[in-house]
């Protein structure tokens, strides 16, 4: 390999000879003298950690036939601009470029049907990305923490978003997921913290563990009808988030799933058969909630501390309620349910909680 390059130290251009096909693995890692490096037509393979801690690479002038760029390839090539990449190239490895503080925007080529995980990761200053239609799956961390990443587009092929794709992206303020993407890992979007609006396409059936958690500006989302389940803290801490509307066959909210969304003042629970520990605990702006009568047990704490709830309506005569299940609601005036079964809510309740009882 050494006879198949050249590299002038006075202008730092590292020149890769036709004929090349891989560039070997950790071949030019912590070199400070490269600065562009051109690569040939006939390249296929850029190695392991062929050019990372290259702390002074700024471009790479030509990407050659590259189709294969492998784990941590450029990682921490702090200097390294990237805007394109080729049509020829396949495969984008796991941290590849992470921690690439150079790369400012990114247009994927139309031939990578995977971004590997942790590629971009810690791209402090990526603003723009576009991903080409070639694209099925956004791997595992892909774009954490990309703190500047605001323009984001999807291409219409995406099927899978890994968890923590987004995650830390405080500065995306909102995204269009085309209605091909069926898989949204957990805690995907977790700390957007500037994310106000996100559509999310027919097709999910779950709304992973801490999907949205703390994306604190998140004002209004619709589950659609394909969702059959919210995962654990999915929307923990959206604290602007006001109203929500189920998707008609969402059957389980799981523990802590709306904790802390302050703001929170309508929700429709339409055909929701298990309410988990905590589910709805220190929603503050509740005023009033009906509980659907597919839903056999409330679980603990499940609308503990909602202080601002004055209305709590039961479908069911023999919905079963935990003692500590709307303990903290202080200003509840009437728990309505079904005539004949006031005995029964009664009987699970203490004072004051019991006297509010009522049939309808």
């Amino acid at each position: 390999m050494s006879n198949n390059y050249i590299l002038d130290k006075d202008n730092g251009t590292l020149i890769i000879q036709e004929g090349t096909i891989k560039i070997n693995d950790n071949q030019f890692s912590d070199n400070p003298d490269i600065r562009q490096v051109i690569l040939p037509m006939s390249l296929k393979v850029i190695g392991q950690r062929a050019f990372s801690g290259c702390k002074n690479l700024l471009f790479v002038l030509d990407w050659g036939g590259v189709e294969t760029i492998e784990s941590q390839a450029f990682s921490n090539c702090e200097s390294l601009e990237v805007n394109s990449f080729p049509d020829s190239l396949i495969t984008i490895g796991d941290n590849s470029f992470n921690h690439c503080l150079g790369i400012t925007a990114i247009n994927i080529g139309s031939s990578v049907e995977k971004i590997e995980q942790y590629a971009f990761a810690f791209c402090y200053n990526l603003k723009d990305l576009m991903v080409s239609d070639s694209v099925k799956t956004l791997g595992y961390g892909a774009f954490y923490r990309c703190e500047l990443l605001s323009n984001v587009g999807l291409g219409n092929s995406l099927i899978k978003i890994e968890g923590e794709s987004f995650m830390g992206c405080i500065s995306l303020p909102g995204i269009v997921l085309p209605q091909s993407v069926k898989d949204i890992g957990h805690s995907a979007f977790q700390d957007c913290l500037k994310l106000k609006n996100d559509i999310l396409p027919y097709g999910i059936d779950v709304i992973s563990d801490g999907c949205f958690r703390n994306c604190v500006r998140l004002e209004q989302i619709d589950i659609p009808d394909s969702v059959t389940s919210i995962r654990p803290e999915a929307f923990t801490r959206c604290i602007r988030l006001k109203s929500i509307c189920l998707g008609t066959n969402v059957k389980e909210i799981y523990w802590s799933a709306f904790r802390r969304c302050r703001k929170l003042a309508y929700i429709d629970l339409a055909q929701v058969e298990s309410i988990w520990p905590s589910s709805f605990r220190d929603c503050f702006s509740l005023l009033k909630v009906v509980i659907p009568d597919t839903v056999k047990c409330l679980d603990s704490n499940a609308f503990c501390n909602c202080r601002n709830l004055e209305s709590l309506i039961f479908k069911s005569p023999s919905t079963k309620i935990p003692k500590n299940a709307i303990i903290g609601c202080r200003k509840l005036k009437t728990i309505s349910v079904p005539m004949g079964s006031v005995n029964f809510y009664k009987s699970q309740l203490r004072k004051p909680y019991k006297d509010r009882v009522i049939g309808y």
